[in-house]
């Protein structure tokens, strides 16, 4: 015959898949150790403790990887922590921050806005989950994000190039699945280049569970520019491109400090007016980019878990320009007119 505690701690394990059995365990060790529980006429008498959300998906991610993506910032995928050890509650709101050290500005759209001098660009965001579920959606997060740019040798301007902001919804549905919509806001303080208005809609597909190790981690990002400046400088407004790609890792375990190796490769193609003639200057053409990089990172253990999760990094992307107005972008703003692109960067991430 079932008890009214068990039959909370049955509802209670449905109400919220995350960590469940360890939740229902305190509640129903608890409820044990209390000895008879007080009854109301509905039942007993307890307050309901606050739930949380599983672990935020993703490329990128990466997104995602991105997670731009993603972020990359961008792209953004983080891991959910718990409150501590003596709590069995998960926080509903986590994120993360990052600083980064660059050899130039070079955006993954092709276009190397510096290449001299020392480029900072730190950056950080919060992820909030909002809902989640049994059913085919599991997980509705809440996703924003900050980007900044600055450099001490930008032609032409100060050193604050660039801010970004951006927000968003991130969706997890038939299991393997992620789902990114971002709306993006683009200003540069010291300069006189109009703001830039972009959304972008990610699909990511997480094949981890079919591949393990030689996973792939494929994805599909949609860009529209609907408003302001064009982000490649010739392009028109109220266009859009696409971008495929992958984003496969390897773990190299070294003790208590594994490094991960991720080497995201991606394409880009679309409405040759996102990308426009180079002002008359050169042919249109459906294609963007294609980029290749590496990245190794590793878990800054020493530092204590109160202060989160830290971990360091370093690599490097290339980036081979397959349209004319692209090039020819480049050379207009100082950047010489090879198709051949090459940043290396460095940094350290914090996540919680």
């Amino acid at each position: 015959m079932t008890t009214r505690v068990e039959q909370r701690v049955a509802d209670i394990m449905r109400a919220c898949p995350v960590r469940r059995a360890s939740l229902a365990a305190a509640l129903m060790a608890g409820a044990l150790a209390a000895g008879p529980v007080a009854q109301g006429a509905d039942g007993i008498s307890a307050p309901s403790p606050t739930m949380a959300g599983p672990n935020a998906g993703a490329p990128t991610s990466t997104t995602a990887e991105i997670i731009p993506k993603t972020i990359e910032a961008p792209a953004l995928t983080l891991d959910n922590n718990s409150a501590g050890p003596e709590s069995s509650f998960a926080s509903r709101i986590h994120g993360y921050g990052d600083l980064r050290l660059l050899s130039a500005h070079l955006t993954r759209r092709g276009v190397m806005t510096v290449d001299k001098g020392v480029v900072f660009q730190p950056s950080g965001g919060l992820v909030i989950d909002l809902f989640d579920f049994d059913g085919p959606i599991t997980n509705v997060s809440f996703v924003t994000t900050v980007w900044a740019d600055l450099n001490s040798a930008h032609p032409g301007t100060g050193c604050f190039e660039e801010f970004d902001y951006a927000a968003g919804v991130s969706v997890s549905f038939l299991k393997y699945w992620t789902a990114n919509g971002n709306w993006m806001f683009w200003t540069f303080p010291d300069s006189d280049t109009p703001n830039m208005y972009n959304t972008d809609l990610k699909f990511t597909f997480n094949d981890e569970s079919f591949f393990k190790q030689c996973a792939l981690r494929p994805y599909v990002d949609l860009f529209w520019n609907y408003s302001g400046a064009s982000p490649v400088v010739f392009g028109t407004q109220h266009t859009m491109y696409a971008e495929v790609g992958v984003e496969p890792e390897y773990v190299l375990h070294l003790g208590d400090y594994p490094v991960t190796f991720k080497f995201p490769t991606y394409g880009s193609f679309g409405d040759s007016s996102f990308w426009g003639d180079g002002d008359g200057h050169t042919k249109t053409s459906n294609l963007g980019v294609f980029s290749t990089g590496v990245r190794a990172t590793v878990p800054l253990k020493f530092v204590p878990a109160s202060f989160g999760k830290w971990s360091a990094y370093i690599g490097g992307t290339y980036i081979h320009t397959c349209n004319p107005s692209l090039t020819y972008a480049n050379e207009f703003i100082g950047s010489g007119s090879t198709h051949e692109r090459f940043v290396g960067f460095g940094g350290v991430t914090l996540t919680f």
